[in-house]
């Protein structure tokens, strides 16, 4: 009986015009989503709504209504859908008008759902008019595993909004609402409805950078599961099925982690094996839509997988060389770094866990090195399948960048330059992967932007070093020559730069970003090093510069150091960032930040002054 796996609707005739404010040009006059559950876990899932166009910048948003749905385990049809005239007169949409599309969202994002979306059109809208539709979503198979159901349903925009659950008598249904209202239950023979409304205010401003928005947005959960332990033994079911090896597989694991000493080194080997010889493909199958449906056998001989059979996979060669683990479920890619007290199925990944070394490892991330993780897979709650138990990833992992950057300047106001940086951590794969994957064409590109970005014109030129490789640190040297350095005109002054790509300067300004905050936010960690060296002609010297700075604080660890030498002078700048145990940092850290966010700018800002020698 396969987990009914039900998709978040999010109301897509306003999510598609980019979500409501109060100043929208159209009217929702009804918004409704009703859910039928039957006891062997099928359910069907209506949507109803009437719009009402205000004006007629809200025509091209409205023209077309997309319904989301989940292609894996879903059927979708049109019950009803017209436009209506301000004199009542209704012009329905034919039967065979609407159409089944891509989501829009990356094909290789390694997430449990086949998102579709069924579009509908309104041709002739006019402002003033009415759309309405009425569609109905089914589960097209009968369960396999435990029948369950969950949704979620986050903060709607302004407007009517009602959410109603037809269920059995004796299902249970845990729920947690935060602006939503239960109306009276009523009673049908066998079964109990209860419709939720939504007593909210104005879909909020997302701050730049806001996370784990479930922790207060408004929403409403909805969970046959008694508890997330319960989840995982769903997903357990299937999995310790198909995690065996068999005789060849576990021969090749056996030969993959051969004369290595520990547990580490054989988890570390047996990673490195799986995410190069085992392609990324997604699987959208029924219930293997998120529960595991291929053994681990299967997988080896046809070479792909998606994110569940990477983990089989791993798990069967880990087992085969004495190493324990277990899938751990996660979101990758969003914001939930809290999980809600409704169990459900919150997350859209797996990986795997090495419970004896704390170890978390991600074969289907072709560009991080083994015993790192993606940055958007950091400080993240896991849910490990084998014990039920919740985990957490690690807030933060070893990364630097150290930069090199030398200008020699000419008298007739060009120059030259080198400029070496040293990634290294889990920095260094993932951009040895970008140089390794990027094309000619792509290559030149961002040399070129290199320059114009900062408004210069000349040549340029990179030594990629080794990209064959597949971890250590990873070295890129740049060198070339700059037409016009110096501004035209009698006094002259050059920015106080201490990097040329990527630099420190670039981060500071993303602090800025959104000077009021009330929603918590993720707080990057970075480790940037950078120093530089100004030599000047004989006829050029150095009028003033910038005042050292030194910046520590519970989250910044910022200096910069100017020191003049016989030629010219040097620059050494350091930012280190980072909130001790999390990634996420509240609006009050922000506030008490803000002076020392000011002051960091204040000097990337800050100027070389030259003039002529006499």
């Amino acid at each position: 009986m396969p987990i009914n796996f039900t998709p978040l609707l999010l109301l897509a005739a306003v999510m598609a015009s980019g979500g409501a404010t109060a100043a929208t040009p159209y009217s929702i006059l009804r918004n409704e989503h009703t859910y039928t559950l039957q006891a062997d876990g099928r359910y069907a899932t209506g949507t109803e709504m009437l719009v009402r166009i205000d004006a007629a910048s809200a025509l091209a948003a409205n023209r077309e209504q997309d319904i989301p749905f989940d292609a894996g385990l879903e059927r979708i049809k049109v019950l009803d859908a017209y436009v209506e005239r301000p004199d009542g007169r209704r012009r329905h949409v034919p039967a065979r008008a609407p159409r089944i599309v891509g989501a829009g969202e990356p094909t290789d994002d390694r997430k449990f759902r086949d998102r579709r979306l069924l579009r509908i059109p309104f041709d002739g809208l006019r402002a003033g008019d009415k759309l309405y539709y009425k569609v109905v979503a089914t589960q097209f198979r009968q369960a396999s595993l435990i029948p369950q159901f969950f949704g979620s349903w986050t903060t709607p925009p302004p407007g009517p909004y009602g959410v109603t659950i037809d269920q059995p008598e004796d299902m249970h249904l845990t729920t947690q609402a935060r602006g939503f209202t239960a109306d009276a239950q009523r009673t049908t023979p066998g079964r109990i409805i209860t419709r939720w409304r939504y007593d909210g205010g104005d879909y909020p401003r997302m701050e730049v950078g806001s996370v784990n928005r479930t922790a207060y947005r408004d929403m409403l959960a909805a969970s046959t599961f008694d508890s997330y332990a319960a989840l995982a033994r769903t997903f357990d079911q299937a999995a310790s099925r198909q995690s065996t090896a068999g005789e060849q597989l576990a021969a090749l694991a056996r030969a993959v982690a051969a004369g290595l000493p520990d547990q580490r080194s054989k988890a570390l080997a047996i990673h490195r094996w799986v995410q190069q010889h085992i392609r990324y493909r997604a699987l959208y199958f029924g219930e293997g839509a998120w529960i595991p449906s291929r053994a681990a056998d299967a997988i080896l001989q046809t070479g792909w997988g998606d994110c569940k059979d990477h983990v089989m996979l791993m798990e069967a060669m880990l087992t085969a060389v004495g190493v324990a683990s277990t899938p751990a479920l996660i979101d990758w890619g969003g914001d939930l770094y809290t999980l809600p007290e409704v169990p459900m199925m919150y997350f859209n990944h797996v990986i795997t866990y090495v419970p004896e070394i704390d170890l978390y490892l991600d074969a289907t991330s072709k560009d991080i090195e083994g015993g790192y993780l993606p940055m958007d897979q950091l400080d993240k709650a896991t849910l490990l399948t084998r014990t039920g138990a919740i985990g957490h990833t690690p807030a933060h992992q070893a990364g630097r960048i150290a930069k090199r950057y030398e200008v020699r300047l000419r008298d007739e106001g060009a120059a030259t330059f080198t400029y070496q940086i040293d990634y290294s951590g889990h920095l260094a794969e993932a951009k040895r992967t970008i140089v390794r994957n990027a094309s000619a064409g792509a290559s030149r590109a961002w040399l070129k932007n290199m320059l114009t970005a900062r408004g210069l014109l000349g040549s340029i030129k990179a030594d990629y070093g080794d990209t064959a490789t597949r971890s250590g640190d990873f070295h890129i040297g740049y060198e070339g020559t700059i037409k016009r350095f110096l501004p035209d005109g009698g006094s002259k002054s050059i920015a106080a730069s201490s990097a040329l790509w990527e630099d420190i300067n670039n981060l500071v300004a993303g602090y800025e970003g959104d000077k009021k905050r009330t929603q918590p936010f993720r707080c990057e960690e970075n480790d940037i090093v950078e120093s530089a060296s100004y030599l000047l002609p004989d006829t050029l010297t150095l009028d003033s510069v910038p005042q050292d700075v030194h910046i520590s604080n519970d989250y910044f660890d910022y200096s910069a150091r100017y020191v003049r030498t016989g030629r010219g002078l040097d620059i050494e700048r350091h930012l280190r960032s980072r909130q001790s145990g999390s990634l996420l940092c509240t609006p009050q850290d922000y506030i008490t930040a803000g002076a020392d966010i000011d002051a960091m700018w204040q000097d990337l800002q800050g100027q070389l002054a030259l003039r002529q020698r006499q």
